[in-house]
């Protein structure tokens, strides 16, 4: 194609060689023969219009040609171009029609020199119906002429605007592509000229050079507006290296990534070094090295780089080598920045989080089993963590690959398995709670929970809880014995005050009746029934921890001994006692009635148990309990204790039976043949001298008692209290009685006054301190209920005694409350009687407070 196109030089020379010829013609110096001046005066006028027309043709590729450099817009080219060669090049007409994309259609004309004659033309062409001189141009490389179009092309609407001229057309292509066709209205001369065809053609290839240029322009800036927009998108910071200058060309977005204005950064790799990482830039030399050397096919690496406000910025530099020179060594290199800051510190935290939940699972204590839900439903076992081995005392890894099933094949026959399944199939929640027992006792306890960690996924978090399962019954006995002992202490109260009353009449019956009379006997019996029924309430005082002590300090094994005599006779002969001193066994400090209780009512037990020949043995040792024991011992508590182990070879119990021993009026023998109050009795005097009780048992192999008292520190204290005189005594004094029942208010008033005492009465406290202080008389002593209403006896002695400094004091009632004792136990000094009480009981108890 570029052979066809004339040189600027090649114009001018055919120029001057016509301009030559013109002026020799005229200066006479060519030979010719006379009959030939006429055809060189028409040569010589042919020559001056091809010089002109050679002139024109000149002018108009040079104002095409820069037409083509200037112009960015092809519909602006395609119409300049027109106007040249109609108004400089000398053609009458032209017009130029450009393809669309489809390559089928017209997208674009221009026409120059048509008297509004090219209208409908361009409605065919944009239809894509093309004329014949179109169409052969465009399926043509050469120029088509169209000598008489007339003729030729009768039906081309241009026809009557050529006006008998002849036409030119050549198809606009470049590189095989056309882009269009430029057609031409010209002298029938120069339709057929060789070289007029020559300067059309160059004309054609010039314009479709300069539409080619203007496509691959225009591709540029398309991608070049791609690449801005997809830098943009991409928030995307790029450079470009001079490798051998060290200069480097960053766009703005490099320079806001690290905080600055793009004027701040030096346009030099010095820059980006000194904003590297010191640690990171020894694995970011070597990476970059690598591929400046032919290593690698790109650089990239995430490393730190230097944020303006001094904080590291994480980014993910990328880039590659574009140019070498003849040695290989590499002379630019292009890359972009891309802000990774946020994505690493997710990562981060993420491999934070991930680290933590490994060690979670690693130091969970609950055990932890992994499954996957196949597609054929299998659900395979896929991990576990060290509290799992643990807790199942086996090595889980080698169930890993196993279905459920073959890993655990008691859970074949549960739901178990279909519970993990829609757990890691459908999300549920699934949590229970699985206890064995044996013998009605717990054997084993686990929890469990199941739940989807991803879909397919489940995650069994399991855990042991025989323990707290056991410590829970345990826990619950302990709460049901204290409901039961509030209760029965609340009912004993009230029972008391009723035999108090019933007991206190028949006393004063017996005195006012004749021993002859048949009544005697019948009140007797009264008596008799109500102090066995005060002994009942007492009992179940004890059980309750209410009934009123006077502890002392004890060497318990002295205790026990002195009660072996009277045990061996409430055994039996038949049992042989054994007597098992411990050698140092500590002192304790405890009611020695109490002890006796204990003695006996376990005693009576034994016996009970063994039927006709057996062994009981009685020991005693020092124990002593950490945290750690009595942590998983509900009603045990850390410390050192002496010890009392009572064990018989009797029948023994089962563990049914041992829950329920210590509760009231629970028993195993026959009706009529045991109250069941015994061992509530000492199970009570144990809790409230702050010990603790142990029971061992096995059908047919006998029961271990074994009773824990707190060991003395402190030395014994002497025994300032002095034992109830054998014979009733009266007196003289002036006694003060408060008591809010009435029935027992006027029998103790009875008892009293027969007594010989002057006897002041009132039914309420305050009723007490009027009576106080309207008596002008001395008031030895105060004989006061504890639990009343307005407030207790303590308060009352308390206000009497500010006013009366010499008061004494005689506590009565069924329990104490707390109020005057501690848990049950009297302070030194306090005085107290227990109620129901009886005449005697009455009178001693008032001598003692009266003469102490």
């Amino acid at each position: 194609m570029e052979e066809l196109r004339p040189t600027h030089e090649e114009l001018l020379r055919r120029c001057e060689a016509a301009e030559a010829t013109l002026a020799a013609i005229r200066s006479g110096k060519t030979n010719g023969k006379q009959g030939e001046r006429e055809t060189w005066v028409l040569r010589t006028t042919e020559l001056e219009q091809r010089s002109e027309h050679i002139k024109n043709v000149l002018l108009a590729i040079r104002n095409v040609n820069q037409i083509i450099v200037a112009e960015t817009d092809r519909q602006q080219l395609i119409e300049k171009v027109c106007a040249v060669l109609t108004e400089t090049m000398g053609y009458f007409q032209a017009w130029v029609a450009l393809l669309g994309g489809d390559g089928k259609t017209v997208s674009m004309t221009a026409f120059s020199g048509f008297d509004g004659g090219f209208q409908e033309m361009r409605q065919l062409l944009e239809r894509g119906q093309y004329p014949d001189c179109l169409s052969r141009a465009i399926a043509s490389a050469t120029t088509i002429v169209i000598q008489n179009p007339e003729i030729q092309c009768p039906e081309c609407p241009l026809v009557s605007q050529y006006g008998g001229r002849s036409g030119l057309a050549h198809r606009l292509a470049f590189d095989s592509k056309v882009y269009g066709v430029l057609a031409v209205s010209v002298p029938a001369a120069y339709a057929y000229d060789e070289e007029e065809q020559k300067f059309f053609e160059e004309l054609a290839n010039d314009l479709a050079f300069a539409l080619q240029r203007m496509e691959i322009i225009q591709a540029r800036r398309d991608a070049e507006e791609q690449y801005r927009l997809a830098l943009f998108g991409g928030d995307l910071g790029t450079w470009d290296w001079n490798i051998q200058t060290g200069e480097v060309i960053f766009n703005t977005r490099w320079a806001e990534m690290l905080g600055y204005e793009l004027h701040e950064i030096e346009p030099h790799i010095r820059s980006w070094e000194k904003l590297v990482h010191p640690d990171d830039m020894p694995d970011v030399m070597q990476a970059l090295n690598a591929h400046l050397e032919g290593k690698t096919d790109t650089y990239e690496i995430e490393h730190r780089l230097l944020h303006k406000s001094g904080e590291w910025v994480w980014v993910l530099d990328k880039g590659r080598v574009f140019t070498r020179d003849a040695e290989g060594k590499p002379i630019r290199a292009c890359g972009t920045h891309l802000d990774v800051t946020r994505r690493k510190h997710t990562e981060e935290a993420l491999k934070a989080s991930e680290e933590t939940s490994r060690s979670i699972i690693k130091r969970c204590p609950m055990g932890i089993h992994l499954y996957s839900l196949e597609d054929d439903s299998r659900l395979v076992f896929a991990g576990a963590n060290p509290a799992a081995d643990q807790i199942l005392g086996v090595d889980n890894a080698q169930f890993i690959g196993k279905t459920i099933e073959e890993a655990f094949p008691p859970l074949v026959q549960t739901e178990i398995p279909d519970r993990y399944r829609r757990a890691a199939r459908d999300g549920d929640i699934w949590q229970t709670e699985e206890t064995q027992y044996e013998h009605g006792a717990i054997k084993g306890s686990f929890e469990v929970h199941a739940f989807q960690i991803s879909p397919g996924k489940v995650a069994v978090l399991f855990n042991d809880t025989t323990e707290r399962k056991t410590l829970e019954a345990q826990l619950l006995q302990a709460q049901k014995m204290e409901s039961i002992g509030r209760l029965a202490g609340g009912v004993a109260h009230d029972f008391n005050n009723m035999l108090n009353v019933i007991l206190g009449h028949a006393e004063l019956a017996v005195d006012q009746i004749d021993p002859m009379s048949p009544l005697f006997g019948d009140i007797q019996e009264i008596r008799k029934a109500a102090k066995r029924s005060a002994d009942l309430t007492r009992q179940l005082l004890a059980f309750a921890r209410k009934q009123t002590i006077s502890p002392k300090e004890l060497d318990l094994n002295d205790a026990v001994e002195a009660m072996l005599t009277m045990l061996r006779r409430l055994i039996g002969e038949n049992i042989d006692l054994v007597w098992l001193p411990g050698a140092r066994a500590s002192r304790v400090r405890i009611d020695p009635s109490q002890l006796d209780q204990i003695l006996a009512n376990l005693c009576v037990n034994a016996r009970d148990a063994i039927g006709e020949v057996g062994k009981v043995t009685i020991e005693t040792a020092n124990v002593a309990f950490d945290e750690e024991y009595c942590a998983s011992h509900v009603d045990f508590t850390p410390g050192n204790y002496v010890m009392i182990a009572f064990s018989d070879n009797g029948c023994g119990m089962e563990k049914q039976t041992l829950a329920h021993i210590f509760e009231p009026f629970f028993t195993t023998k026959d009706i009529g043949k045991g109250t069941g109050l015994g061992l509530a009795t000492v199970y009570g005097i144990v809790k409230q001298n702050e010990g603790f009780v142990n029971v061992y048992s096995e059908p047919g192999h006998g029961t271990t008692f074994k009773i824990y008292l707190p060991r003395l520190k402190a030395p014994a204290e002497q025994d300032k209290t002095e034992k109830l005189g054998k014979t009733a005594q009266g007196g003289t004094e002036t006694l003060l009685v408060v008591e809010d029942e009435p029935s027992i208010l006027n029998m103790s008033v009875i008892m009293l006054k027969k007594m010989g005492y002057r006897v002041l009465s009132a039914g309420s406290p305050l009723e007490a301190i009027r009576v106080a202080e309207n008596c002008k008389d001395e008031i030895h002593l105060l004989m006061t209920d504890v639990v009343m209403p307005e407030m207790n006896g303590r308060e009352l002695a308390q206000q009497l005694q500010a006013k009366f400094p010499g008061l004494k004091r005689l506590f009565v009632s069924g329990y104490t409350e707390n109020v005057i004792a501690h848990h049950g136990v009297l302070e030194p000094g306090v005085f107290f009687l227990q109620k129901p009480f009886s005449k005697d009981e009455l009178a001693c108890a008032l001598r003692r407070v009266l003469d102490a």
